[in-house]
C-alpha cells in the first residue's frame, strides 16, 4: 500500500492497534444520533474508579447498572467477555478505599499460564496494598493476619480444595471471579454485612455440573438478586459471533433446563463493531499429530511474522494433550489446556480442539478456548487419535453450518498444508 510503513499491513501491527481499542472500552456500537459514544443512550462514561485503576473508558448500560448496585449480596452471572472482571476489579479498588479497615478477599483462577493480571494492576494503579497466594491449609489464619488491604487468592485448578473459609466469610468482603467449580464451598449464611459479589458463566463448567453446584444454586435465593449480563465486549465482533453461535447452540441443548439453570445459562450478543481478522475454522477428519505441530507453527510464524507482535501477546489453547506440542519452542508463548484459562486472555490465540463426541462438553471447552482471543482467532477441529469426524453428526454438521457466515471454514480431508 502506498505511503504506508510495511509494518502495518502486518497481521500482528493490526492486531495490537485493535487490541488497544478493546482494552480500553472504546466502544463503537452502532451509532444513535452520532459517532460520539455519549450519544449512545446504551453507553455510559465508566466511573473514576474503573476509568482510572482498570483502564477502561465507557461501560455498558448493564454493566454500569450492575456496578452500582447497593446489594451486599450480589450474584452476577454473563458470559465470556461480558465485563465480569472489569467490575469485580473496580468494586475491589472501591471497597478496599470505602472501608479500609476490612480485608477485601478475591477467590480467582490461576493455572498455569493464565495471565489476568487485571486486580494486581487495579490496585497498583489505586495504590491498594495487597498480597497474591495459593491455596494452603491455613488460608483463613493467613489472610486474617496480614496488613494488607486486599488478600487475592489463587486457585490452580479443580483437584484444588478450599476447605473451610468461614472466618473468611465472616470478616471481610469477599470477591469471587470465574472459579464455578467451588461455588459450593461459599456458604451466604456465613455473611452478616459483609459484602459478597460472584462472578460466573456456569456455561464454561456445565459439562461437569455437580450435584452440590446445582445445590448452590438452588438455595442462592437468600441472595439480594442476580444481575445478568449479556453484552460481549472483550472480544472483536468477529469473535463475539462466532461465540454467540457456540453458546446458542449449547443453550438449544439444554432448552428444557430448570428455571434455575435457565437463569444461570445467560444469552450473548455481540456489543460493539470493533472489526478483526475473520475467524478461521479448519477440519480435518482423521487424527495425525504432525499435521497438527506443522499448522500450529505455520499459525504462529504468520503472527509473529515483522515482530509486531510479541510473543506474550500469543497463546495455544487446546483441550487435550497433544504428543510433542511442547516442542514448538517460543520464549513466552503460552501452551494450555482451556480448563485452565478462565479470566485470562491474549491478542492472538490459535485453538486446537480435540472432539470428545460429547456434545455439551465439546460446545462448553470449544467456547471456553475461542473467548480466551481478543482479537485475532485460528481454530483447529480434529478427532481423537484412531477415529474419524462424523460429518453427519447432527450437532456438529449443524455447528458448522452456523458458523460458515460466521468465519472461514475449511474442511480438509487430507494432509496437505499450503
Amino acid at each position: 500500500m502506498i505511503g504506508v510503513p510495511k509494518e502495518r499491513c502486518s497481521l500482528g501491527w493490526n492486531v495490537l492497534e485493535i487490541d488497544k481499542k478493546l482494552k480500553q472500552g472504546q466502544i463503537t456500537f452502532e451509532p444513535k444520533g452520532g459517532r460520539n459514544p455519549h450519544s449512545n443512550p446504551s453507553v455510559v462514561e465508566a466511573p473514576d474508579v474503573i476509568k482510572e485503576c482498570v483502564g477502561v473508558k465507557y461501560l455498558t448500560g448493564e454493566q454500569d447498572k450492575v456496578f452500582r448496585s447497593q446489594h451486599k449480596l450480589l450474584m452476577i452471572i454473563g458470559p465470556a467477555g461480558s465485563g465480569k472482571t472489569v467490575l469485580l476489579a473496580g468494586k475491589l479498588v472501591q471497597l478496599a478505599k470505602s472501608d479500609p479497615d476490612k480485608k477485601v478477599v478475591l477467590f480467582r483462577f490461576g493455572g498455569e499460564n493464565n495471565n489476568c493480571t487485571t486486580y494486581e494492576t487495579a490496585c497498583d494503579k489505586a495504590g491498594v496494598s495487597y498480597r497474591v497466594s495459593y491455596l494452603h491449609s491455613n488460608l483463613s489464619e493467613l489472610v486474617t493476619s496480614v496488613e494488607e488491604s486486599v488478600f487475592i487468592i489463587k486457585i490452580k485448578g479443580n483437584n484444588d480444595t478450599i476447605g473451610s473459609i468461614e472466618t473468611i466469610l465472616e470478616r471481610c468482603n469477599v470477591l469471587v471471579d470465574d472459579i464455578q467449580s467451588f461455588l459450593c464451598a461459599f456458604k451466604p449464611y456465613h455473611f452478616t454485612n459483609n459484602t459478597f459479589w460472584v462472578a460466573c458463566d456456569m456455561m464454561q463448567v456445565f459439562w461437569h455440573f455437580s450435584a452440590n453446584t446445582r445445590t448452590f444454586f438452588s438455595t442462592y435465593n437468600m441472595f439480594s438478586q442476580y444481575a445478568t449480563l449479556t453484552v460481549n465486549l472483550r472480544n472483536t465482533c468477529d469473535i463475539s459471533n462466532v461465540l454467540s453461535a457456540v453458546r446458542n447452540q449449547f443453550l438449544e441443548l439444554n432448552s428444557d433446563r430448570s428455571d434455575i439453570e435457565k437463569v444461570i445459562l445467560s444469552e450473548q450478543y455481540s456489543g460493539h463493531v470493533i472489526r478483526g481478522p475473520i475467524t478461521v475454522v479448519q477440519v480435518i477428519d482423521e487424527y495425525n499429530v504432525n499435521f497438527i505441530r506443522r499448522y500450529i507453527k505455520k499459525e504462529l510464524d504468520n503472527l509473529r511474522r515483522n515482530s509486531q507482535l510479541d510473543d506474550s501477546n500469543i497463546a495455544v489453547v487446546l483441550n487435550a494433550y497433544l504428543p510433542g506440542v511442547e516442542r514448538i519452542n517460543y520464549d513466552n508463548i503460552a501452551m494450555c489446556p482451556c480448563v485452565a484459562t478462565p479470566s485470562a486472555e491474549w491478542p492472538a490465540v490459535i485453538v486446537l480442539h480435540e472432539i470428545s463426541g460429547e456434545e455439551e462438553e465439546d460446545l462448553s471447552r470449544l467456547y471456553i478456548a475461542i473467548s480466551r482471543a481478543r482479537v485475532s482467532c485460528s481454530v483447529l477441529i480434529y478427532p481423537k487419535k484412531k477415529k474419524k469426524i462424523n460429518y453427519q453428526k447432527s450437532y456438529f454438521s449443524k455447528l458448522l453450518a452456523e458458523l460458515e457466515p460466521l468465519a472461514r471454514v475449511i474442511y480438509n480431508k487430507t494432509f496437505e498444508l499450503n
